[in-house]
């Protein structure tokens, strides 16, 4: 009887049909081949994300192929790309005649998955040339395939390769879904990013693999955010919250989530608190595999908005150093906007505009417009800053229009108000003159002027500029008796004709 439970619960495992697994395994309580229990247990942990009970049942060694490749799997959570190309290794070549067809399995899905460890420790795209005979493996060389694609600046083939056809897995689906609406969010198609990571989370539920649910949700997240879904964004967060048990596979998008969406929120010591978080992490393993986990430009800019450039500056130029060699464009030029900030805090205008200007042409060059319009914005701010206010509004004008194809009003609106400030300051120009708007408001007041008019209140604009509510109310007072107004009406009917 338990037996036939246990051969039934392999069976299922090795379709993916992972909470059917778990139910026959849950039968097996004699001693029917414990290794093959603990294996299949440690198996199921790691789907649901339990790292220190997957770590204990499949932390053997010598164990047969269809044993051995979960262990590759546990090295791939915890991002170990060193012990997992170890791992593979040390499974060998071709299987032996004895060995039966789960084994042969086995070995090519190692040798599959072993692509992404010989990516991020090389740099660059391996070759491509496995040719899996069973259909669980030829989904699988897709997924990896996708997700390599994405991570080396070729969305358009991770778009093909990350499909989900019906009568394929649905639970190696979900590992294309995770990295397809990654790969929509990058081609700036937000919609069908959301739904995908939807249908993701809906799949995650069903069968219990909660350990991708982070990667959905950094995705959904963002676009929520940037769409001004503020119900859905607020859910959407609560749900990354990882425990200390999680894997790192889990972690590190949470963490990227969460400082990505409070930076753009201008929440800045929630970003600041996310992003140490991620600076603790890879002091001590090392995720900064070029592609794989792009971070470190976020956060140094939000430690530029903390007035910590010298700690900006380390950050930046440790990704610099690590990402160079790679020549992938949407790092250097992500990596480029906290760069080119930094230069312009030090006085070093024209090598911060040289800065800027690359990383713009160089990334208009690509199908990826949710990074191009996010430089924009960045570099238009920027501009208008330092008196460059044709060239600013231009740069907004674009940066909106691409956000506005993505459906994210909420950027479409920071750009508007942009161009409002910069329009604020009187005749246009290209040389910093003219930087006094006729009613004599500091840049800071200019910035609150607006956002008021735009209909925000004192805690809004507070949150959004990092000042605390009393500041704002206090330079408000000053734009009040600067402009001869009394009210929050009185101010927008004055700014509202101009």
């Amino acid at each position: 009887y338990e037996t036939r439970h246990l051969t039934r619960a392999l069976d299922l495992a090795a379709r993916l049909e992972l909470p059917a697994a778990e139910v026959h395994l849950n039968e097996c309580r004699g001693l029917v081949d414990p290794p093959e229990q603990d294996s299949l247990r440690g198996y199921l942990a790691l789907n649901r994300g339990r790292r220190r009970r997957a770590q204990v049942f499949l932390s053997g060694t010598g164990a047969p192929p269809r044993h051995a490749v979960r262990g590759v799997l546990l090295s791939l959570a915890d991002w170990d790309l060193a012990g997992m190309r170890e791992k593979v290794a040390q499974m060998g070549g071709p299987a032996p005649a004895a060995q039966d067809a789960r084994d042969a399995d086995a070995l090519m899905e190692a040798r599959i998955l072993g692509l992404i460890a010989e990516a991020g420790l090389s740099g660059t795209m391996p070759p491509i040339e496995l040719a899996p005979r069973d259909p669980l493996n030829r989904q699988r060389l897709d997924m990896v395939h996708g997700w390599l694609a994405l991570t080396f600046d070729d969305p358009l083939t991770a778009r093909e390769k990350l499909q989900f056809f019906p009568g394929q897995s649905p639970s190696l689906g979900l590992w294309q879904d995770a990295w397809l609406s990654r790969t929509l969010y990058v081609l700036g198609e937000w919609s069908n990013a959301a739904r995908i990571v939807e249908r993701g989370l809906a799949t995650a539920e069903v069968h219990g693999m909660h350990l991708l649910e982070p990667m959905l949700l950094w995705t959904g997240v963002q676009i929520a955010a940037m769409q001004g879904d503020r119900e859905l964004a607020r859910d959407y967060l609560q749900r990354l919250t990882i425990g200390e048990d999680a894997f790192l596979l889990q972690a590190l998008p949470a963490a990227m989530g969460r400082m990505i969406v409070s930076a753009t929120n201008a929440d800045l010591p929630t970003a600041l608190r996310a992003g140490e978080l991620l600076a603790r992490t890879v002091s001590s393993t090392d995720t900064q595999h070029p592609g794989f986990w792009p971070w470190e430009d976020v956060y140094a800019q939000t430690l530029i908005r903390a007035g910590r450039i010298g700690q900006a500056d380390e950050v930046i130029t440790s990704a610099e150093a690590r990402h160079s060699p790679s020549g992938l464009v949407s790092l250097m030029a992500k990596n480029a906007v906290p760069r080119a900030t930094i230069q312009f805090q030090r006085g070093e205008t024209a090598a911060g505009l040289r800065t800027f200007e690359s990383a713009v042409e160089a990334i208009a060059q690509t199908p990826m417009p949710a990074y191009e319009a996010r430089i924009l914005f960045e570099y238009g701010k920027v501009l208008r800053r330092h008196g460059r206010r044709s060239r600013a509004d231009e740069v907004f004008a674009h940066a909106a229009e691409l956000f506005g194809q993505m459906g994210a009003t909420v950027m479409v609106g920071r750009c508007l108000t942009e161009r409002k400030i910069g329009g604020m300051h009187g005749p246009a120009g290209g040389s910093g003159a003219g930087t006094h708007n006729p009613h004599g408001l500091t840049p800071q007041e200019e910035q609150i002027a607006v956002r008021v008019v735009e209909g925000a209140t004192n805690a809004d604009v507070a949150r959004e500029l990092t000042l605390s509510t009393k500041t704002v109310e206090y330079h408000l007072t000053r734009v009040y008796r600067k402009l001869g107004v009394s009210s929050r009406s009185q101010l927008r009917g004055l700014l509202g004709r101009r």
